[in-house]
């Protein structure tokens, strides 16, 4: 708590939350708040660190002053690829536990959740399933619910659904328009050659860093500087 405190009141404006919504993150998961060499002081600053920073004032204020008049930066973008098929809860779980800790590491960090419906090369697809209801409004539907035990504010996550012949090109075409900052996508334990090429190739082309994650609990989430698998 004190920690997030000191950070509401710094100084210098681009430390501080960029929003109200970046707080509201971070109060409600205590345990992935950083904590900085601060949070071992047990005593105020003495007299000459204070006298030095009461010379340093007039900088100070000047320093405050250009910070605060600059352009405000693009929300980084954690970008996670869910399946929603039947049977991959677990998976899912694990894109949740990855996706929480990609925000908690880059502040200011907006999520998109996206599912990709993969399309045939000849046939017309349906927009309906075989229970009349739209498809497209029910993938929606699913990622909101599966984003929801996050609790992030309306303005912090958005949803989106493309079509695709290529699960992979859909999830990277999306990724490069949207300029996304990192991606997180799911490679099930059980997914055969075929899963294995597909994460291949994302994170191959991935025009950002990647972390893939396994729906076995022994594989853990693997963040890179580029892609991993």
């Amino acid at each position: 708590m004190q920690e997030i405190i000191l950070k509401c009141i710094e100084p210098m404006p681009d430390a501080r939350y960029a929003s109200a919504e970046d707080l509201l993150f971070d109060l409600r998961h205590f345990d992935l708040a950083p904590l900085t060499e601060r949070a071992a002081r047990k005593a105020g600053p003495g007299f000459k660190t204070s006298f030095g920073r009461w010379l340093q004032a007039g900088k100070t204020l000047r320093a405050i002053e250009a910070n605060a008049t600059k352009p405000a930066k693009a929300p980084p973008i954690v970008l996670v690829a869910v399946d929603l098929r039947p049977g991959l809860e677990e998976l899912r779980d694990q894109l949740l536990d990855a996706a929480v800790s990609a925000l908690a590491n880059m502040p200011g960090a907006r999520l998109a959740c996206l599912n990709v419906m993969q399309t045939s090369l000849i046939a017309i697809d349906e927009n309906v399933d075989a229970a009349g209801e739209n498809i497209h409004v029910r993938r929606i539907a699913e990622l909101k619910r599966f984003a929801e035990p996050l609790q992030l504010p309306r303005g912090k996550v958005t949803f989106h659904l493309v079509e695709s012949r290529s699960i992979a090109n859909g999830i990277l075409d999306f990724a490069k328009s949207n300029k996304v900052d990192h991606l997180i996508v799911g490679a099930p334990a059980a997914g055969g050659p075929a899963a294995t090429r597909l994460t291949a190739q994302i994170t191959a082309e991935a025009p950002c860093s990647v972390t893939v994650v396994r729906s076995n609990p022994a594989h853990q989430a693997s963040p890179t500087g580029h892609a991993s698998e």
